[in-house]
């Protein structure tokens, strides 16, 4: 069989192309256990740290502010569902209220309303797992033609509060009074807007990274 030159130089580039892929490997290998070494570095810090640090961070969050953060949110309002002449409307609300600070005694929540077409229920969670509350609220509520109000006496730090709101069966005015007149906190602690838990979080994640800066 004739002399080939290109079979002569197939062999020849293809042991370029091999070393040129193994010093490329090489120092991508080193690369790859470089960064390995140093996730682990940080992996292994961050899990010794974790524990100290939520420990410092509810400390911070819980230590002597005193903070009640409350939310209203519209879970289902619609007219028109029912064949009752002026009260064809349906509307479902919930309020959520924790106490992200320190014991308080009295918090008194009021609706510039009358509460007596809304049927209302309650239930008490902790803010955080990791941080349960010392003891429920004792809440008692009442309404007259002009307002309704619910006292909450009592109310242990990192206790949350969610009360729903369901008016099956009611009119238009009743409907929109929900949202229209929102309720207004009153107690000596300072007031926020939100969900407890959102600003609960959003705190811890700031308290840890401020440990770092």
């Amino acid at each position: 069989m004739p002399y080939s030159y290109v079979n002569a130089v197939a062999p020849a580039q293809a042991g370029a192309q091999w070393f040129t892929r193994v010093r490329f490997e090489i120092p991508m290998l080193k690369f790859i256990k470089k960064s390995l070494r140093e996730h682990l570095v940080l992996t292994v810090v961050i899990g010794v740290l974790a524990p100290f640090t939520t420990i410092s961070a509810v400390s911070l969050f819980f230590a002597s502010e005193r903070e009640i953060v409350y939310e209203l949110n519209e879970i289902f309002s619609q007219c028109g569902l029912s064949k009752i002449p002026g009260k064809d409307c349906t509307a479902l609300y919930e309020l959520i209220i924790g106490n992200t600070g320190v014991q308080e005694e009295t918090v008194r929540l009021v609706w510039p309303f009358d509460l007596s077409p809304w049927e209302r229920g309650q239930k008490v969670l902790n803010i955080a797992a990791d941080q349960p509350r010392a003891h429920d609220p004792q809440i008692i509520c009442q309404t007259s033609g002009a307002q309704g109000e619910c006292v909450m006496d009592n109310f242990a730090p990192g206790a949350l509060v969610i009360m729903k709101f369901s008016c099956l069966a009611c009119s238009g005015h009743d409907a929109g009074t929900m949202e229209g007149k929102p309720v207004v906190v009153e107690t000596t602690a300072s007031v926020a807007h939100g969900d407890p838990r959102v600003n609960t979080l959003f705190r811890r994640m700031q308290n840890f990274l401020n440990l770092f800066l």
